[in-house]
């Protein structure tokens, strides 16, 4: 629940979540790093964060999350079908993110990348309007009612 001044507002988010032997953990590895070496560490982190964000909002056949403790890698969270296709690579070529082989998901990083990946689509919609439209074009698989 989050409030404004003396208005409560609340979200729930409903929906049907694919099962996890539909889906493919990815380990994407960052391939470049930033140029600048003062506070390297901060700026690989920063890296990391907008990598992610931006595989995030330009597909909404991928769910991801930063590594935790490790600044240059993100966990990936795709359909056997989307990865099959090609477009998941073709994605990650262009933001230079090395995959890893695919593995089954794991609870923990299913229920991370979730959260990650909705806390965003939510995050950004908040920061334009008070009011939160529904993200269903972002999040294809829930929907929401306020």
């Amino acid at each position: 629940m989050t409030q404004y001044g003396d208005e409560d507002l609340k979200t729930v988010l409903l929906g049907s979540i694919p099962k996890q032997e539909d889906l493919y953990c990815l380990i994407g590895i960052l391939r470049s790093s930033p140029k600048n070496k003062t506070n390297l560490s901060n700026k690989a982190y920063q890296n990391q964060i907008f990598k992610c964000r931006c595989l995030i909002f330009s597909e909404v056949e991928v769910i991801a999350s930063p590594v935790l403790g490790a600044v240059h890698k993100i966990h990936i969270i795709v359909s056997r079908q989307f990865y099959r296709s090609g477009k998941l690579q073709h994605h990650l070529d262009k933001l230079n993110i090395m995959a890893q082989e695919p593995l089954p998901v794991d609870n923990v990083v299913y229920e991370l990348c979730l959260r990650y990946t909705v806390t965003g689509s939510l995050g950004s919609t908040l920061e334009s309007s008070r009011e939160v439209p529904c993200p269903r074009q972002r999040l294809p698989h829930l929907f929401c009612s306020s």
